[in-house]
């Protein structure tokens, strides 16, 4: 698991390591990397968190402030937590200044159907709020992306479960959700 954070300078067609994305887990110890997190980049500010280490999975949100100069690397701030399961193979975007996070995978609880809105101008504790469920089967590791002001959702991966045994499934399926 990687924690490492890069920019990258398009001027000059070079990358540089920057300040690495920290955890606030319960036993995980700070900047021990994680997979699959999710992330909104909303009004010229940039949100990271969830996804998992190990078996832990992770509900901490961090605000990137980007660096102001050649020699500062930037800074984490911890920002807040997500109020639902905790979850990696989520899908995360943005659109119209709200962030949107949905479905994904909890090695002990399966895929989930749950979708969410954050609203980062909102107060603290009403920035995020629960949608209507996607209503496909549960799965993680989709296909999402935003279009003339809607939000697709669809392919991934899921299971079916008989008699003990696990079944992947690979869902062709796509949904639009239209904001109000």
């Amino acid at each position: 698991f990687n924690s490492d954070f890069w920019e990258f300078d398009p001027n000059q067609n070079k990358w540089r390591n920057i300040n690495p994305l920290p955890i606030q887990g319960e036993t995980v110890p700070e900047n021990w990397g994680r997979q699959f997190p999710f992330v909104f980049q909303i009004d010229n500010r940039t949100f990271v968190g969830g996804g998992s280490h190990g078996a832990e999975y992770l509900n901490d949100i961090w605000e990137f402030i980007p660096p102001n100069n050649v020699t500062d690397k930037g800074t984490w701030k911890f920002y807040n937590w997500f109020p639902g399961t905790a979850r990696d193979e989520s899908f995360s975007l943005s659109l119209n200044g709200k962030g949107y996070l949905g479905l994904g995978y909890h090695g002990r609880l399966g895929y989930f159907r749950d979708f969410w809105q954050f609203d980062p101008n909102a107060p603290l504790n009403l920035q995020w709020k629960q949608l209507a469920d996607f209503p496909g089967e549960s799965r993680g590791s989709v296909i999402a992306f935003t279009l003339n002001g809607q939000i697709y959702v669809g392919g991934g991966l899921g299971k079916k479960t008989t008699a003990n045994e696990f079944i992947p499934t690979y869902p062709t399926d796509f949904w639009t959700y239209i904001p109000t």
